[in-house]
């Protein structure tokens, strides 16, 4: 069964010995404080664990208007992304690998933008994926410790809870970063394939 937003809060809540809700819209201190902080641990998971389902692969678009110091090409930060992991282009000998980057602030058009010497590049990124249908069982895991780590203080006031929650959530995460490493390593190398042929 797909995961709800209420059964990985109801998750959390179990691994601090929390009552469970029923619904989001419960009034209870749990169902409040766990809407509070879902988005931050949404977003800390999704950076720490860079799941398969949320990661997206663009031709990133040349930013025209800002001129980069020490690089060659300036591209636009993509809509929706939360950590820029690999940027390369059709050349590039190990896309897994990828080419040097950095994230900077075009502070003439108020934007990030990414500046490499590579032309015409693709970035690989991790995006901010809400629909919790599409978690898989690993990733789940990861949430609801993160989010558990989260409550830990509020609802228990037990910062020790807390500390212990933070290091299931590191494991975790790990784990799932794992677990995709091994199923992106085929995906990887026919997308490879494919780009080189074009």
């Amino acid at each position: 069964m797909p995961a709800t937003q209420v059964s990985i809060i109801n998750g959390a809540l179990a691994n601090i010995a929390q009552k469970p809700i029923a619904n989001i819209t419960d009034l209870s201190p749990q169902a409040v404080t766990a809407i509070r902080k879902w988005d931050s641990a949404l977003q800390a998971s999704l950076r720490e664990a860079t799941p398969g389902f949320a990661t997206a692969v663009i031709a990133l678009a040349v930013v025209s208007t800002y001129t980069p110091i020490h690089w060659l090409y300036a591209y636009a930060y993509p809509a929706n992304c939360l950590a820029m992991n690999l940027v390369y282009s059709q050349g590039t000998v190990d896309p897994t690998i990828g080419e040097e980057f950095r994230e900077l602030y075009d502070h003439v058009n108020n934007q990030k933008v990414i500046v490499t010497n590579i032309e015409s590049a693709y970035g690989e990124y991790t995006y901010l994926v809400s629909d919790t249908t599409l978690f898989d069982a690993s990733f789940v895991k990861v949430m609801e410790y993160r989010l558990a780590a989260d409550l830990a203080v509020p609802l228990v006031g037990d910062q020790k809870l807390a500390e212990s929650m933070e290091k299931k959530f590191i494991v975790a995460a790990s784990e799932c970063d794992r677990y995709n490493s091994y199923e992106q390593n085929s995906s990887t190398k026919q997308t490879s394939s494919f780009v080189k042929a074009r």
